[in-house]
């Protein structure tokens, strides 16, 4: 049996959710009013809470907005170029550098119908004067190049995949090609890509996820065969076929004899492997929704169904799948789903399906709605809330003939709308006019930033712009309940927490990573502000969850989430900031094999140490550790670094206002 120590939480007056700042306006702010058509394509997170939007209008331009909606500061009013083509350039995407700017790609026809080309536009907005000032062509030739997905390779750099015809001279089929950009401006893999997949056929619409070491995991649609299928491949950070793979790729689900498979995506599932979803059919005519778990061998994870897990065995269609991580070894997938055939518009919905670690679905049978509103919804695009759930936008058509609005949902863990948000929906964008084509970043608290293509009447009468709102953060802020260190040995695992109250009727929840929450006996917080916590009920091997919690039925607001795995034979290994980007100063996990000597440093972006540390004391285990208080250290990027016996690790970490 477990017993607390000591115990504190905050008063629940205190846990309140973070306010947005004036600059977010209901119904949008917006983030490009120029003349001519503008079109948003893309959105990655600024590592600070805010977002860098993506649009053209045949220049490629990005625009910056902070977490609290300003524009960033040194970015002009409607965007930086991009591009310098004076060609037409689209279908941009893009990628975080971690440092406040995207490195951008898209399809540029200054030589010919399609090629491919990069820049590089820095957190001040500015063009990196490290790069080529005629952009970085990453794919050029005498045919096309096009139909491109990029992703941050967690090293300053970018992964970037396509669809080629290059080699239809000889064989009049597309194939899937691959680069990686290093963060210097300059392409690291094979000039023009690596072949992902030259198989006969057609291959295309693909799309990449990092793996976490530099490499990336890649999915794509593929007619090879007599039908129609998706594939998978995993490149190593130097662009070869990592270990077990296969060239051309592995098969992923079934489609039996006479069925097919299309709309893949993609989503890294936090330790080391992948998420895949796509829609299938057995009969090309009523395709369902499907997920799987591969791990970096292309083995599929422990316990999953060998062809994945299917989400919904309702007779009609369900497509256009969006995957995110639940934070716990499944995934949540949001889809466009056909199941209302009595509805006289014949309208698509939306609906989402989680699945635990082990490939088993979680909701309803069939999915739980994220919108069953008049009208037609979707596609959807989703995000993790960095808490476990789901957050989901989509284009919606309730409004009828005065346009499409921009809707997002919030689902909790257990499948439920969040606090404050409504069951259908929290509209983003009513205005008359139309808006579409959303795009989606999480703000690393609970919340997220949802950019769209924007043609309401005024300023410029329904030429489209860009605008961009911030859904609710409904997570406390956690500068006012503080996970001071976590610490687990072989036999039992220790937490502390802060806060700046005390006397207050608590509990502590526990659960087995992946699996249902329990609570604890309740506890009374000390007088000191301090709660010290120890759990002997544990096994090696096994990774914990732990959080504080008001309330006794589970409804309350929780915070001061802590992951812990008990060690066999503890690991050297840095995991950063819990949580990234962070708003109370920092709070670092890591593990350490012994007591051997060993420091944890932060360095800011020019690479002074702000802080240094030394750990060796806390011997063998995993421990996570406070290392600045709210204030310390101001807002931006920070370089973490854990040395010992002449290894380091780095990773990177993000203060928020």
């Amino acid at each position: 049996m477990r017993r607390a120590l000591t115990a504190l939480l905050l008063a629940p007056a205190l846990l309140v959710a973070l306010p947005a700042h004036a600059a977010w306006a209901p119904g949008g702010i917006p983030l490009c009013t120029a003349t001519g058509n503008q079109y948003a394509s893309d959105a990655v997170s600024d590592g600070a809470g805010g977002v860098v939007v993506v649009f053209s209008d045949g220049v490629i331009f990005a625009q910056r907005v902070t977490f609290d909606g300003a524009t960033g500061s040194g970015w002009p009013g409607d965007g930086s170029a991009v591009s310098h083509s004076a060609g037409s350039c689209i279908n941009a995407h893009a990628a975080a550098d971690g440092h406040g700017g995207a490195i951008v790609v898209w399809e540029d026809s200054r030589t010919d119908v399609a090629d491919l080309y990069a820049q590089h536009v820095l957190g001040s907005g500015v063009i990196d004067p490290a790069w080529p000032p005629v952009d970085l062509p990453i794919a050029v030739g005498p045919f096309n190049q096009y139909t491109n997905a990029v992703a941050s390779d967690g090293v300053g750099g970018a992964l970037v995949v396509w669809q080629d015809d290059r080699n239809g001279a000889v064989d009049p089929h597309l194939d899937i090609y691959a680069q990686r950009i290093g963060p210097g401006g300059t392409t690291l893999w094979t000039a023009n890509g690596v072949p992902v997949c030259i198989a006969t056929g057609d291959q295309w619409l693909p799309k990449v996820a990092a793996d976490g070491l530099g490499g990336a995991y890649l999915a794509w649609v593929d007619q090879r065969g007599s039908v129609r299928r998706v594939y998978a491949q995993h490149l190593t950070a130097s662009g070869d076929l990592a270990p077990g793979w296969p060239a051309d790729g592995i098969p992923v689900g079934s489609a039996g004899a006479v069925g097919a498979q299309r709309d893949v995506a993609l989503a890294p599932d936090g330790e080391g492997g992948v998420l895949i979803a796509w829609s299938g059919s057995k009969n090309q005519a009523v395709y369902h929704t499907f997920v799987l778990r591969l791990g970096p061998s292309g083995a599929v994870a422990p316990g999953w169904p060998a062809l994945g897990t299917q989400l919904c065995d309702v007779l009609q269609t369900q497509d256009q799948p969006q995957v995110v991580s639940d934070r716990a070894g499944g995934a949540i997938v949001a889809w466009q789903d056909f199941r209302d055939i009595s509805n006289p518009m014949v309208s698509y919905h939306i609906y989402a399906q989680r699945v635990n670690a082990a490939g088993a679905r979680q909701w309803a049978l069939n999915g739980v709605p994220v919108c069953t509103a008049p009208g037609s919804q979707g596609p959807p695009v989703a995000v993790s809330d960095h808490v476990g759930g789901v957050i989901v936008a989509w284009q919606d058509g309730r409004a009828g003939s005065d346009g499409a609005d921009i809707y997002a949902l919030r689902l909790t863990t257990a499948g439920v709308p969040a606090p404050g948000w409504d069951p259908d929906g929290t509209a983003l964008c009513t205005q008359p006019g139309g808006q579409s084509s959303p795009v989606i970043v999480a703000d690393g608290l609970s919340g997220a930033v949802v950019a769209w293509t924007d043609s309401r009447p005024a300023p410029r009468f329904q030429a489209p712009d860009i605008y961009a709102a911030k859904t609710l953060d409904d997570v406390p802020v956690p500068v006012l309940a503080s996970l001071v260190s976590a610490t687990a040995e072989p036999d039992r695992v220790r937490i502390a927490w802060w806060v700046p109250s005390a006397g207050m009727a608590v509990h502590v929840w526990r659960r087995i990573a992946g699996g249902l929450w329990s609570q604890d006996e309740a506890l009374i917080s000390a007088g000191d502000g301090s709660l010290a916590f120890e759990d002997r009920a544990v096994e090696p091997g096994t990774t914990y969850d732990y959080r504080l919690g008001l309330g006794a039925d589970g409804s309350e607001p929780f915070a001061g989430e802590a992951r812990l795995t008990v060690p066999g034979s503890p690991a050297f290994a840095l995991e950063g900031a819990e949580p990234n980007p962070a708003a109370d100063g920092l709070t670092l996990a890591f593990s350490l094999p012994d007591d051997a000597p060993a420091s944890l440093e932060v360095l800011d972006v020019t690479g002074r140490v702000r802080v240094a540390r030394s750990v060796a004391h806390l011997g063998a285990g995993r421990h996570v550790v406070r290392v600045a208080e709210a204030g310390a250290l101001p807002p931006g990027v920070y370089y973490i670094r854990l040395t010992r016996a002449g290894r380091a690790l780095t990773t990177r970490a993000a203060l928020v206002r």
